[in-house]
């Protein structure tokens, strides 16, 4: 049995173990902070928040322009960057780098994290066991199968 804590822990290790990734967190479509792990203070259910808000923004933005499905979102800043991307039906995962890092590295590293995520989420369905709110346990049930 697969639980969803695997989930939580994979985001941790990735944070605690990847040099110069500084927050990593996969949020629901409607801004629910479902795991994260950060390498400093960051409020968590105001950067997934904040997540949505830019995935909104990018969505309107895509529309208009009509460039087709956007796969990810990459923002580059003074200090560092940030990248979103689909993670599976619904959910989103948020990097942030400082800007010591490699780009071509970072986005093979992302890349494996959504994977292995993937693979967590297909393989088993959530349990009410699982860190997640039980609301919330129906509903990715139904988006997983």
């Amino acid at each position: 049995m697969i639980e969803t804590e695997s989930i939580k822990e994979l985001i941790e290790d990735f944070v605690d173990n990847t040099s110069n990734i500084n927050a990593a967190i996969l949020a629901s479509h409607d801004g629910l902070c479902l795991a994260s792990a950060f390498s400093y203070t960051l409020n968590k259910d105001k950067a997934a928040a904040i997540t949505i808000s830019v995935l909104s923004v990018v969505e309107k933005f895509q529309k208009n322009l009509n460039l087709g499905t956007i796969d990810n979102i990459f923002i580059e800043g003074e200090e560092g960057y940030c990248f979103v991307v689909d993670c599976h039906n619904n959910l989103n995962l948020l990097v942030l780098a400082n800007k010591n890092i490699i780009k071509g590295w970072f986005f093979i590293e992302i890349e494996n994290l959504v994977n292995t995520i993937k693979l967590i989420l297909k393989a088993k369905s959530f349990h009410k066991t699982s860190f997640l709110p039980s609301e919330l346990i129906v509903d990715l049930n139904n988006q997983i199968e």
